[in-house]
């Protein structure tokens, strides 16, 4: 779903597991006004200040044990 400022994008993914179906939502929110993009997935949440950013480098990001991001 699109929300009308059109900085905010949040869907459900459907991921097969084999032996189960999970369904987590996907969020992805950027806030000009204090100057932050947050990115959600399921329960796990990261707010980024794009003043503190560190610009140019790679990070990896591990959502529990289970997914990681690089």
């Amino acid at each position: 779903m699109m929300y009308a400022n059109s900085l905010e994008f949040r869907c459900c993914v459907d991921i097969d597991l084999k032996a189960v179906n999970v369904s987590v939502e996907v969020s992805f929110i950027l806030d000009p006004c204090y100057s932050v993009i947050s990115v959600g997935f399921g329960n796990w949440n990261l707010n980024i200040s794009l003043f503190a950013y560190h610009w140019n480098t790679e990070e990896i990001l591990s959502i529990g044990n289970a997914i990681t991001m690089g």
